[in-house]
Order: structure tokens, then sequence, then C-alpha cells
């Protein structure tokens, strides 16, 4: 697919895996907003799991707000931490 992903339509898909390397949010905050999160979110079939080496507190903010339950664990050297996002129920 050769397409922006704010472009993308995610509602028509059912992924169990997000694995999210954008650009962080210092170089793309678009992209890290509740507003896309969710966009991507609605095209998940549950249970499904998201991760992505963005530890910032908005970003995990958006995720729980999409219905996630939020984790951070170690992340690979030269980062703290990472983040595993866990959808186990219908989105709210």
């Amino acid at each position: 697919i050769h397409k922006k992903i704010e472009d993308y339509d995610f509602s028509q898909e059912n992924y169990n895996l997000v694995y999210y390397d954008a650009f962080g949010p210092g170089s793309q905050s678009e992209l890290w907003e509740e507003k896309q999160v969710n966009k991507i979110v609605v095209g998940l079939k549950r249970p499904a799991m998201w991760v992505t080496f963005c530890a910032q507190g908005k970003f995990k903010r958006a995720l729980k707000a999409c219905g996630a339950s939020v984790e951070a664990l170690p992340g690979p050297p030269g980062k703290r931490e990472m983040t595993r996002a866990l959808f186990t129920n219908t989105h709210i």
C-alpha cells in the first residue's frame, strides 16, 4: 500500500498487531495524537497488541483513551523504555 498513514482507512481491516515505528512525536506529532491512534485502533481484531519505542506520556494516555491496557517495557540499547498496549475488549 503506497499511502500516507493518515489517509489509510483502517476500519475495513482486522489486525492483531501494530508495530508503530513512525518518527517520534517531536518530528511528526500528528501521528501520535489520539485522533490518529483511534483511527488505527478501530481496525484491530481483539485480542490485539500495539508496540512502539515511544514512551511519551501523552501517547500512552491516547492509547488508554482508546481502550488499551498500557505498560512500559525495558527498551533496547540506547532507549530506557518502550510501550506495549494490549486490547482485549471491544472498542469504546
